[in-house]
């Protein structure tokens, strides 16, 4: 199994196109220990798949579990059908087994980038030893079951080699789907030491965010289209902006639409620069309002709509370093983001218990005043909605090391 392991890593881990977990080391082919960064690579990558990574098409091999297989009679000494269901295969790091896979490639382009996909694959097997028990042979006769089983594990060479050619077909195809998988398009990684690091960065973010149109587990991201808040609530401040605020439901339409005009880690203050721009960003919720606003009484409850155009999102993190089973991670410190827009445009719903007189005219002073508003309440927002991307930015920062993310010390 470890020569499988290998040849799909090399493949893998020298195709920049190529999605990889969280954790999975990438190996430059550049590099003068190309050959045993691609060893440890495969050899940690086993050790990782002892539960699936569904979102990377890669199963579990601790078992890896194979619903059905179906192989029709052959001739000499294994000329009897085979069906299998619930095919469970164990240990796979650690049989005698070799599965030797040759993927044939082809190029494509997506987006107007280049990625493979396998055209055609060919697994061969090999073991040293086999032994095997079937039960209930015979419809139970443990006389003969233990005969046939006997003869099958005395001449398991024999019956290998004449049955194998069907498994490697059906197992290569598998293997090969697996690997197609791996190579789409998917999360990129960029190498702190090339020149090109600044844009790559800056790239690899903007192609992230526009993914998570559904949540990403292995990440710990969470889907953005929309981005759900279960609720939000807010005390009332002074001045024009002095009513209770509580959301439930609240749902952000837009971020994956975004353009990441700056990602800028600095390396040596440990810190994080980002610029987003959206072109319209879009909140719709439930809502409970009660106070005033621009000095004038505002209460109700009901469904809400918010329309921000060209929107900025600035954040800052401020990262510190620790160290977990000997390798060196980031986690987010501190962090700050700054809100701003072009313009607001918003309904709420239900205001003064129904009353559409008084309704429509507070909605028309919000609007009016959407400037003044804006800068009023903001911050509350970017307290909490900094502390929301912090923290899917420490998901990602805790599945994969420094080294990992941004290339060596």
């Amino acid at each position: 199994m470890r020569n499988f392991a290998v040849a799909v890593w090399f493949l893998a881990s020298v195709c920049t196109c190529a999605k990889l977990p969280p954790g999975f080391k990438k190996c430059d082919r550049e590099q003068r220990d190309f050959d045993e960064c691609v060893a440890k690579a495969a050899e940690y990558a086993i050790r990782q798949l002892d539960r699936p990574l569904k979102r990377f098409g890669l199963p579990s091999l601790e078992p890896l579990e194979i619903r059905d297989i179906s192989v029709g009679p052959g001739r000499g000494a294994v000329a009897f059908e085979q069906n299998f269901t619930y095919l469970h295969v164990f240990e796979l790091t650690n049989v005698q087994v070799t599965y030797t896979l040759n993927f044939e490639l082809e190029e494509y382009v997506k987006n107007g980038k280049k990625f493979y996909r396998v055209a055609d694959g060919k697994l061969v097997m090999a073991t040293e030893n086999l032994r095997a028990n079937l039960k209930n042979l015979f419809d139970g006769d443990k006389v003969l079951e233990a005969q046939i089983n006997k003869v099958i594990n005395d001449n398991w060479e024999l019956v290998l080699d004449q049955a194998k050619g069907s498994y490697e077909v059906i197992l290569g195809k598998y293997f090969s789907a697996i690997f197609d998988n791996l190579l789409t398009p998917g999360f990129k990684t960029c190498n702190r030491h090339r020149s090109d690091f600044k844009e790559c960065i800056r790239q690899a973010v903007e192609d992230a965010i526009r993914q998570l149109k559904k949540p990403m587990k292995e990440f710990g991201l969470p889907g953005l289209e929309p981005q759900k808040i279960l609720n939000i609530s807010i005390e009332a401040g002074t001045g024009p902006v002095a009513f209770d605020q509580n959301f439930t439901y609240f749902h952000t339409f837009g971020l994956t639409l975004g353009e990441v005009r700056q990602f800028d880690i600095d390396f040596v203050t440990e810190t994080v620069a980002m610029e987003c721009f959206f072109p319209k960003v879009t909140y719709e919720f439930e809502f409970s309002f009660n106070g005033t606003v621009m000095s004038l009484p505002l209460t109700g409850q009901g469904f809400g709509w918010i329309v921000m155009e060209k929107m900025t999102y600035n954040m800052t993190f401020k990262l510190e370093r620790y160290a977990k089973h000997g390798r060196k991670f980031y986690r987010v410190a501190d962090e700050k983001l700054v809100l701003s827009t072009k313009s607001i445009r918003s309904r709420f719903e239900n205001l003064f218990d129904g009353d559409k007189v008084l309704g429509d005219r507070i909605n028309k002073v919000i609007n009016d005043n959407w400037d003044i508003l804006f800068d009023a309440g903001k911050g509350n927002y970017e307290i909490i909605f900094g502390k929301y991307f912090a923290a899917m930015f420490d998901n990602v920062l805790a599945r994969a090391s420094i080294a990992e993310l941004f290339g060596g010390p």
